[in-house]
């Protein structure tokens, strides 16, 4: 589904799409070939290691990185790129929405805290990289994400990105993510994994508001 929505809403913005795979036994590089895109295997490492991988391999002047379990939507791509028409603009995305059908109030919830105040263009510290765009030349300069982290490694990276640029939260760079915790349960589990390397970042002296609730 994920390879459908950008061949199907990407037009000629996205040049080449690289997935990256972190050890499926599933038919992934079946899809991917049926796709006629590039498919890298990058079994045991950290999500932000097979997320430097494919930046690696990229050609392009603009990484968008997306989520396996996230399809784009029609404007994605379109209000993603022109973005960086302001040079002073290092990153972009938006917080991922959910699908319209089949969702629970804790999705509900958690996405309307995510996206507000909803429609508004902002400046943010990170941005989540299930959808982030991130101009190639400054994620070279700064290193990429840091491979040793398990979680978190997306506000870890915008905070050093902070320190190149602007980076900019637009909700009309939306997709939207098809497993976002469905309950309670599993939604303070995923808080819970997110939490850990958030301390990491508290222990190097970094301490961000919007991080405080996966610290606590």
């Amino acid at each position: 589904d994920c390879l459908s929505s950008l061949a199907a809403h990407s037009g000629s913005i996205i040049e080449e799409v690289i997935v990256v795979d972190a050890g499926s036994t599933d038919n992934t590089k079946a899809i991917a070939e049926e796709h006629g895109v590039r498919f890298l295997p990058h079994p045991k490492s950290t999500i932000a290691a097979q997320r430097n991988a494919g930046a690696k391999l990229a050609g392009t002047p603009l990484l968008a990185f997306l989520d396996a379990d996230c399809t784009v939507t029609e404007e994605w791509s379109k209000s993603g790129a022109a973005e960086f028409d302001d040079e002073s603009v290092v990153s972009a995305g938006a917080p991922p929405d959910i699908p319209e059908m089949d969702n629970t109030w804790v999705q509900r919830t958690w996405c309307f805290i995510k996206r507000s105040p909803r429609g508004t263009r902002q400046r943010v510290t990170w941005i989540a990289s299930a959808n982030v765009w991130v101009r190639k030349s400054t994620f070279d300069e700064i290193g990429g994400f840091n491979e040793a982290f398990e979680t978190c490694e997306d506000a870890d990276l915008g905070y050093r990105l902070s320190e190149r640029g602007e980076l900019v939260s637009n909700p009309e760079i939306r997709v939207q993510h098809h497993r976002e915790p469905r309950t309670v349960s599993e939604f303070y589990r995923k808080e819970v994994w997110h939490g850990k390397n958030s301390f990491d970042g508290l222990w190097s002296g970094r301490l961000s508001l919007s991080e405080l609730p996966s610290l606590i």
